[in-house]
């Protein structure tokens, strides 16, 4: 197992960009990457968890915050490669690193290193990052899909571009001839597939007419308060104020609300609804906090659509990544 801080130490931190830095780095794994790219390579280097570190910035976190507003954080997955960018330039730990690095042959890209990176004791590292959010399904071929809540991507294809393309072109001449013109040592380059995000199965996501099929024990435990997390709160486990948290029936109603309108519902209509990540959340007197229990997916009616949702029209990849 990688090295992994426990929910309830990053529930202690007070600001929510702490919270997201400490799961980011050191949460559960979505998966760990196959040998020779896995993450548990990385146990025994700078890959540490360092509780005193956070620490510190949750006590004053203005600097990740200036940090932060510095880069593209509007999509989920820039906001989470930032904060990896943020503990490999200002960590410690390391002595140098190098993000977003891009590939070019004399006319085209042709991929991108996430980070290059040297720790204190001169050990180089390439690591690609990837957060992602992957709902099950059953296509009609029987087959048994993973993918992401408004239908854009699948996990077969994902893990294959990144076991294939993504690490691999560290190897080829021209991604070591990129290497080698920033590398500050000659030194072995270790390489790691980092995978966050959360797997959602059948039991766990709901079509807007199915919201009542939510098992009971959640639906009718009235010490559980519910919100809609927005999408830059997904990355952690949510904490909310009570005055932002609804009884099941009012989101329900907002859940309603966001999916219908006059129009006839159809597959294009359904894609400008984006899929909801519902959180059930409930008190902690020991700190005095509404915190994270667990969270669903609400999907339109007509989901899945797309291309991916059928291996007949997309084949699955010639992978199998390690669940």
């Amino acid at each position: 197992m990688h090295n992994q801080i426990s929910k309830n130490t990053v529930l202690h931190f007070k600001h929510q960009v702490v919270r997201d830095l400490a799961w980011s780095l050191w949460g559960p794994a979505l998966l760990i990457h196959e040998k020779p790219y896995d993450e548990d390579s990385t146990q025994e280097t700078s890959f540490t968890v360092d509780v005193p570190w956070l620490q510190q910035l949750d006590d004053q976190p203005s600097f990740l915050i200036a940090y932060l507003d510095k880069k593209n954080t509007r999509l989920l997955g820039t906001y989470f490669e930032a904060l990896w960018q943020f503990y490999f330039s200002l960590h410690p730990s390391f002595k140098q690193s190098i993000c977003n690095l891009q590939i070019n042959d004399q006319t085209r890209t042709v991929g991108e290193f996430d980070v290059l990176v040297t720790d204190k004791n001169g050990q180089n590292f390439h690591v690609e990052l990837t957060c992602k959010f992957y709902l099950e399904w059953k296509d009609s071929l029987n087959n048994r899909l993973w993918l992401g809540p408004n239908c854009g991507d699948r996990l077969d294809f994902k893990y294959h571009k990144t076991q294939t393309h993504q690490l691999p072109l560290l190897k080829t001449e021209l991604g070591q001839l990129n290497y080698q013109q920033h590398a500050i040592n000659q030194n072995p380059v270790r390489q790691i597939g980092i995978w966050r995000g959360t797997f959602f199965p059948i039991t766990h996501y709901f079509t807007v007419d199915t919201l009542d099929s939510l098992p009971k024990p959640w639906r009718k435990n009235e010490d559980i308060l519910w919100c809609i997390a927005d999408k830059h709160l997904w990355l952690s486990p949510l904490v909310q104020s009570r005055e932002a948290l609804k009884t099941f029936n009012q989101i329900k109603q907002d859940i309603t609300h966001h999916f219908n309108d006059e129009k006839t519902e159809t597959k294009s209509n359904d894609k400008e609804r984006p899929t909801l990540m519902l959180v059930a959340l409930a008190f902690d007197e020991g700190n005095n906090q509404w915190q994270q229990q667990e969270a669903f997916f609400i999907t339109p009616n007509t989901w899945p659509y797309g291309k991916f949702s059928d291996s007949a029209l997309t084949p699955l990849r010639p992978c199998n990544p390690p669940l």
